[in-house]
């Protein structure tokens, strides 16, 4: 349905989502937002009857945090070894190498597998549990109390650090890569957080190699971006990914061990965001360099604020896209695959999940920051241009995003109008 305050918006059963603003919610939410009304008012409006405000005396209580505690040992260990070597696959010297160090053990209430991880001082921080039963999902979670900057990890000699999500993915990479492994440093994040990495580094100042081995699935990938780019922020340039073939390191156990292994799961918005930066710079290419680029420039970032239809966005963001490549091409002189990297070195997945509103703010403080730097009023110096050209990258960035969403939502939109109708479903019987 398209709704008088902008916007196409998505109803299935109690549940809305707005495509231009990429957010949703509950029929409360809906009537909040879109009648503009309190959220007691939302629900009367919603049961068609008055409500009492209901007044509640709460009498305050200090939280006190629970300090943190390993769960209790169990006298034998059979029921993890036959989960980890069994179930997972795992290499028994490098399981043994961590129980003997206490830092892997089973608990005696649950029989979980317990993970220990520890200060540089041997002090356990942090336990994460993980459920040995192989039917359905079984149970992981952290120990009450945990700080995640000390979670599951050992520490080497060298330079290198690998960062897994949890401690059987890393436990599965080094049974793949036993060779030497012990020299190298090796962190489970427990989480997809950044904190232990940042604290392996604090700990580890010879550490500068950093391996991000996360899961082959949009949140791995995500996550790998998201840290990727908080290291480089504080210095940290050798930052590299190295992803599963499957979904997980572990799948690649299973895979060996006759299994069939998840596979992994693509990230849509990365591989449009690739698609139309590698179809964008192929065309610019083939076009002579901008003569009159601040101009030109100006123009189609005009006629992209101008445009009134999605099918005219997406043609005005992609038009600024290609003739800002023109300009990058012709200032840089830089071949069709160095441009494409540049490009996508702007490009932050994690980030990508603003509304279009936010998209288009984004682009208007870049195109700020290039009419500030580029503007044939201003004088600059040539020396700069390797720094002032980033902007340049950032509008192609912001533009191929804008078209991108825009995209997306319309084959989304498609899918969903398509489904259960008569068409359809004769083709898929015939």
């Amino acid at each position: 349905m398209l709704w008088e305050a902008g916007g196409r918006v998505t109803i299935r059963d109690n549940i809305w989502f707005s495509q231009y603003e990429q957010k949703g919610g509950n029929a409360v939410q809906f009537v909040e937002k879109y009648y503009n009304k309190s959220y007691q008012d939302a629900v009367q409006m919603l049961l068609d009857e008055h409500i009492e405000p209901i007044s509640v005396d709460i009498q305050k209580k200090q939280n006190i945090k629970k300090s943190f505690e390993l769960p209790a040992p169990n006298k034998s260990m059979k029921q993890i070894f036959a989960y980890l070597l069994k179930a997972r696959f795992l290499d028994r010297d490098v399981v043994k190498y961590f129980v003997d160090k206490g830092l892997i053990y089973e608990s005696a209430k649950y029989h979980n597998c317990v993970f220990v991880g520890v200060d540089k001082n041997g002090k356990a921080r942090h336990a994460h549990k993980r459920g040995t039963y192989t039917l359905g999902d079984s149970f992981k979670g952290n120990v009450e109390s945990v700080e995640a900057e000390y979670s599951f990890h050992h520490t080497g000699t060298s330079n290198m650090l690998y960062v897994f999500e949890a401690p059987i993915d890393m436990l599965s990479y080094i049974s793949l890569h036993k060779n030497n492994w012990q020299q190298h440093s090796y962190v489970a994040l427990c989480s997809v957080s950044d904190r232990a990495v940042i604290q392996m580094l604090k700990d580890n100042p010879n550490i500068s190699k950093i391996y991000l081995c996360l899961d082959n699935d949009r949140e791995g990938i995500d996550s790998d971006y998201r840290i990727r780019h908080n290291l480089n922020q504080i210095g940290y340039n050798e930052v590299a990914f190295i992803r599963p073939k499957y979904k997980d390191w572990n799948e690649i156990l299973k895979a060996k061990n006759g299994i069939e292994p998840l596979p992994a799961v693509p990230h849509p918005t990365m591989n449009k965001m690739c698609e139309l930066i590698k179809n964008t710079v192929h065309t610019a290419m083939r076009i002579k360099p901008l003569q009159l680029y601040y101009k030109t420039i100006c123009d189609d970032f005009q006629q992209l604020i101008n445009a009134s239809t999605n099918d005219d966005i997406v043609c005005c963001a992609n038009r600024l896209a290609i003739d800002a490549v023109r300009m990058a091409k012709g200032h840089l002189l830089a071949n069709e695959k160095e441009l494409m990297q540049r490009i996508f070195e702007k490009y932050l997945p994690h980030t990508d999940k603003s509304c279009l509103e936010n998209k288009f703010k984004k682009l208007n403080n870049d195109m700020d920051c290039f009419n500030n730097l580029f503007n044939p009023m201003q004088m600059r110096m040539d020396k700069n241009l390797e720094e002032d050209i980033q902007c340049v990258f950032e509008i192609i960035c912001d533009s191929l995003q804008i078209q991108s969403q825009i995209e997306m939502a319309e084959i989304e939109n498609f899918t969903e109008e398509q489904e259960g109708s008569d068409a359809v479903w004769a083709i898929q019987q015939a």
